[in-house]
């Protein structure tokens, strides 16, 4: 375990690059940070923001996406430069309208897609450069986006208390998951795509059994929670399955890092790591290792000690 001191500030984000030896991280001090896992020292500084960082996430194929509070997204190329170049910049405004603030980005596993969530509820998805608009998803900020892993839906949670699942190409609504009663914090697909996971406000995880939700854009039905948790003694920040899909990992504001058995809906082991209130983690790709982010610091650790 060793902890990446840097931040100004709560860390917000994180993500793990495609080949895991790099965790980028975001918080309330408006800057996005690149940390090279093989010596913890070593990191580089990025100040496109200019508000509090909220999102981030990696594309395949190494561009960085990441969204704030100033209702600008960023995409910003690292697979060739050490510095990094700035690749796009989207503003949260149409016609003249503040959509209030990214809350939430993610990337499509092709690198072909991107999806933004604001704080009014809309979801902006960007398809080979083409913008189209879902305008009100939500009635309240889009706290969490997800993609699955086949990349024909995503899934998008909201202080709304609702889930809904959308076509991928078509931005189409195909199932609302209902059951949270607080504000939905986070989503996490299982690595096969047949479960989702949602962290709640108050403390609660729900599993969704999403495998039999039909392909098809022109239709759109309820789904019910199949597993329910508690543990956390308050705000889930975030939700993350492992690669195998066996183990969820949930973070929140109860300080605690919590592990799950999927399969027995029992929770196996907890964690403090003394670095305050917990409000983002991530999981490397390979399973090996994970990260979360507190107040100012993040801890990184081991998944197999």
């Amino acid at each position: 375990m060793y902890l990446l001191q840097g931040h100004a500030g709560p860390v917000r984000c994180l993500a793990y690059a495609p080949d895991g030896r790099t965790l980028a991280s975001g918080g309330d001090d408006k800057t996005v940070r690149l940390w090279e896992l093989g010596g913890a020292s070593t990191h580089r500084i990025v100040r496109n923001h200019d508000d509090a960082v909220r999102a981030v996430a990696f594309s395949p194929d190494k561009l960085l996406l990441s969204g704030g509070w100033d209702n600008q997204t960023f995409l910003t190329d690292f697979s060739r430069s050490r510095g990094g170049i700035l690749r796009g910049t989207l503003r949260g405004q149409r016609r003249g309208i503040d959509f209030g603030g990214v809350w939430s980005v993610a990337a499509a596993p092709d690198g072909e897609s991107h999806v933004t969530g604001f704080a009014n509820g809309t979801i902006r998805v960007i398809h080979r450069g083409n913008i189209s608009l879902v305008e009100r998803g939500h009635d309240w900020p889009v706290n969490a986006l997800a993609y699955a892993p086949n990349g024909w839906t995503f899934a998008s949670a909201s202080h709304d208390r609702n889930i809904k699942l959308w076509d991928a190409n078509y931005c189409r609504l195909r199932a609302t998951l209902v059951g949270h009663v607080d504000w939905v914090r986070s989503l996490a697909y299982s690595g096969d795509g047949r479960l989702l996971a949602s962290g709640c406000e108050d403390g609660t995880i729900k599993l969704w059994d999403v495998s039999h939700v039909e392909p098809d854009p022109n239709t759109s039905a309820q789904v019910e929670g199949v597993a329910e948790w508690e543990g956390h003694g308050g705000r889930i920040c975030q939700v993350a399955f492992l690669p195998d899909s066996r183990t969820l990992l949930s973070v929140g504001w109860d300080a605690t890092v919590r592990f799950w058995d999927v399969a027995s809906r029992r929770q196996r082991t907890a964690f403090d790591f003394g670095i305050g209130r917990v409000h983002c983690a991530a999981v490397a790709p390979d399973g090996m290792t994970a990260a979360a982010g507190g107040d100012g610091v993040i801890v990184v650790w081991d998944l197999e000690g």
